[in-house]
């Protein structure tokens, strides 16, 4: 009976410890679900946030690969590349500036005021020892009496001017001064007027006074605007007009003002820069009063 006893009691122990046995198992096989699960959970969600890391670092690489590509001059058109070279120099040493250029005149080596009627680049011939890709060109008008030449090639632009032909490059250069195209452009690529500048840019094969046909005084029609002979009266008036709108004289220390644009309708119009050339306002008339727009086009007076 005792013995019976003894069994039953080491049966319940075995059952009692294969029942704790059964429930650290069954615990522990939800606890690595759980873990799986977790891990299933948390790796796509990684995977997702280092996919879209890469995207965005892949997007803004893109990005500012094409911004770098932008500003390179290799990238920028014909035209606007020939702008380049009258922005290289603001003194007119050598030749024209972009802001004689966009306002249509300058003064000569005379200190004679001159209107530019035609602004042309002649094709002209290639120097020995040249810079590789240099195009060179003689340019018209010329504000000094030594024929202005200039080059310009994705590395260098060269300004220059001889009263003798030069035919190698180095001697052409003692003569003038080399700048770094690419430093020209960086200084000058925001500037509102370069686009306006790169649409007046004209090549040719042969100078303006070639189309002169008659003449009267001995000056052509060309020459006669140029000197200031065509409209002087008209455009001293339009100028007496935007004093008054303004309520005293113009400001020619603070801006620069184009020539008088005469339009077919008989209409006049003319800009006001800044000195940097860019357009701050523009005059004209309308219902025949004198009105002044903003750089973007809207009616201020």
């Amino acid at each position: 009976m005792t013995k019976h006893r003894e069994d039953l009691h080491f049966m319940k122990k075995i059952i009692i410890l294969i029942t704790v046995f059964s429930l650290f198992l069954g615990a522990c096989n939800t606890d690595n679900s759980t873990e799986h699960k977790n891990d299933k959970a948390e790796n796509p969600t990684k995977k997702d946030k280092d996919n879209k890391t890469s995207h965005k670092e892949a997007s803004s690489k893109n990005t500012n690969t094409d911004i770098k590509a932008k500003d390179k001059v290799e990238n920028l058109s014909e035209k606007m590349k020939l702008a380049l070279i009258f922005c290289a120099d603001d003194k007119g040493k050598y030749t024209l500036t972009k802001n004689n250029i966009l306002i249509g005149s300058f003064r000569n080596d005379k200190d004679e005021y001159r209107k530019i009627g035609q602004f042309v680049l002649v094709n002209y011939p290639k120097f020995t020892n040249a810079p590789k890709g240099m195009k060179f060109y003689s340019i018209y008008p010329s504000n000094h009496e030594a024929q202005a030449i200039v080059g310009i090639s994705d590395k260098k632009i060269i300004l220059s001017g001889s009263q003798i032909r030069i035919k190698d490059y180095q001697q052409l250069l003692e003569h003038g001064k080399e700048y770094s195209t690419q430093k020209v452009y960086d200084k000058v690529k925001n500037n509102r007027a370069l686009p306006e500048l790169a649409n007046k840019m004209h090549v040719s094969n042969q100078l303006p006074i070639s189309n002169d046909e008659w003449k009267y005084n001995g000056l052509s029609p060309r020459e006669l605007y140029e000197r200031g002979g065509v409209m002087a009266h008209g455009s001293s008036q339009v100028y007496k007009f935007i004093s008054e709108l303004e309520g005293g004289s113009l400001d020619n220390d603070k801006y620069l003002w184009d020539v008088v644009h005469w339009l077919k309708d008989g209409n006049w119009k003319v800009n006001c820069r800044n000195k940097d050339g860019e357009i701050v306002a523009t005059y004209t008339t309308v219902n025949g009063k004198v009105a002044k727009f903003d750089e973007n086009g809207k009616r201020i007076k």
